[in-house]
């Protein structure tokens, strides 16, 4: 806690913090050129109106990285934006898609 008051001295502190504004939905997603945004979307732990915690988010990350479909996702994929005139937070999460390969179906 202390550790924490010690930051916001030295840091301007905008009228509001990212942690207390509500998650705006659908987040957007980049990258994915075959996998669908339902398929990622059921794997983030974030949902609209829900406040953003970091911890939230981290957990997101690292249920999309066990799809096997892509890439893991890394921290520096994720655009966080501040709707200062809305309150709300709007995030996009790049993502790239591995390559797989095509089934076979049986005949």
């Amino acid at each position: 806690m202390l550790l924490t008051l010690i930051l916001f001295a030295f840091v301007n502190i905008a009228p509001i913090p990212l942690h207390r504004a509500p998650v705006q939905n659908p987040f957007k997603f980049t990258g994915n050129e075959f996998t669908r945004d339902n398929i990622l979307r059921r794997r983030i732990f974030l949902q609209e109106g829900d406040v953003f915690t970091r911890r939230n988010l981290l957990r997101s990350i690292a249920n999309v990285s066990k799809l096997r479909i892509v890439y893991p996702v890394r921290l520096n994929d994720v655009f966080v934006r501040l709707d200062r005139t809305d309150k709300l937070i709007d995030l996009t999460i790049r993502f790239r898609e591995r390559r797989t390969r095509p089934t076979k179906r049986a005949s």
